[in-house]
């Protein structure tokens, strides 16, 4: 880590390199240290007279307020109107990390955020793998999947990200970032971590964000044999690992599942989608509301799923916003997504150095992870797409 000086500067790099350090750890040491990045913003401010603004005008910035308007929106017009009003806190969370975050970075283009995720997940990964072999041990070796201090799906979402990031600094070395050492070593306990946790659609973004980096660089591309190999390894020990998640299983008993739902837990989002389908088309322009899903689930599903009668999440991102903020809501979310990808590959095309690789991995990857699960809403996730994309956008 690098020697911070005590100034405004000094306090903003030191914050966001804390916040890249709790950030594999807890949302709450997270906010903590945003709160620490505010208060040097404002000693910059009224030291030296004025914030960078203008570096944080563009589309995605329009667009992330556009989408926060419709949640307010949708949520006043929607069923339970107090339901949705704790919804928006969360919603307007990620305003007040996308500004606080590129304004420090604009500021503090010194702090050592890289290298500080790497130490962070290289940690968090192997607690996780170690977690996952003790309780598998004490559990007659019936596998528990690794998820360190968050739920599964969520360590799995952080650790695919972090693990397309450590990529890009491997192949794309420059100024200020990790020592190939830390990067190798974080690549290996946190691939057996992932591998360990078992989340498929994490595992297929990954896949889907590396192979959106070769197409983007050409030096990249003489490495798509050795990820597609990687995939298909990958693939073998997602399916051997005995945890009764097997997705091969899964489809042999798709027609089980369809006639009774909850009879195969890997296949119970079919009846999840359509508890949102449903909702959607009896509220097709508003939805029902922002976090309303689970207020409407009893009319149009009876019985248990998962040993639960009410469920919260529809698991699929797009599908969730639809029946909670309808058309208006998923297009708002759409044109965001859209807004900060585009501005991904532009600064790829520019300068296609580490972060802006991983700004554009990432993008990608987070697509496809949310086709099964709401990884948007997630503030922890959330948080780090945000660092990852704002980190890029600081330094063009």
């Amino acid at each position: 880590m690098h020697k911070i000086p005590l100034s405004p500067k000094g306090l903003m790099a030191a914050s966001v390199t804390a916040l890249c350090l709790a950030l594999p750890f807890s949302i709450a040491g997270t906010n903590i240290a945003l709160g620490l990045v505010c208060a040097g913003l404002m000693w910059h401010a009224l030291s030296a007279g004025r914030l960078p603004w203008r570096r944080t005008w563009g589309a995605a910035a329009l667009c992330l307020w556009i989408y926060v308007a419709v949640c307010a929106l949708t949520g006043a017009l929607g069923v339970a109107p107090a339901e949705s009003l704790r919804i928006l806190p969360k919603e307007l969370h990620k305003i007040g990390v996308f500004y606080a975050l590129l304004l420090a970075c604009v500021c503090a283009p010194e702090a050592p955020a890289a290298a500080a995720l790497v130490l962070g997940f290289t940690a968090v990964a192997g607690y996780g793998a170690a977690q996952s072999v003790v309780k598998s041990a004490a559990n007659g070796w019936f596998w528990i999947r690794a998820s360190g201090f968050m739920h599964p799906v969520t360590y799995g979402d952080m650790l695919a990200l972090a693990l397309l990031g450590a990529l890009c600094f491997l192949l794309r070395p420059g100024q200020n970032q990790p020592r190939q050492r830390e990067l190798l070593v974080f690549l290996g306990i946190g691939t057996l971590a992932f591998i360990l946790n078992q989340t498929r659609a994490a595992f297929l973004a990954l896949f889907i964000g590396f192979l959106t980096l070769c197409a983007a660089d050409r030096e990249l591309r003489r490495w798509i044999k050795w990820a597609l190999l990687a995939a298909m390894l990958g693939a073998v020990a997602l399916e051997l690992l005995p945890t009764h998640r097997s997705l091969l299983g899964s489809l042999r008993d798709f027609g089980a599942t369809v006639a009774k739902p909850g009879s195969n837990p890997q296949l119970d989002r079919l009846a999840l989608w359509d508890v949102a389908w449903r909702a959607f088309r009896d509220h097709p322009v508003l939805g029902v509301g922002p976090g309303n899903y689970r207020t409407v689930f009893p009319r149009y599903f009876s019985g248990e799923i998962a040993t639960q009668r009410v469920w919260g999440s529809a698991h699929s991102l797009y599908l969730h916003q639809l029946a909670e903020r309808g058309l208006l809501g998923l297009a708002a979310l759409l044109a965001l997504f859209a807004a900060m990808l585009a501005r991904a590959w532009q600064r790829v095309r520019a300068l296609p150095n580490a972060w802006n690789l991983w700004a554009l991995g990432t993008m990608a990857a987070f697509l496809v992870m949310n086709l099964t699960e709401i990884s948007f809403q997630n503030e922890l996730v959330a948080t780090f797409l945000i660092i990852i994309w704002v980190k890029a956008e600081a330094q063009t």
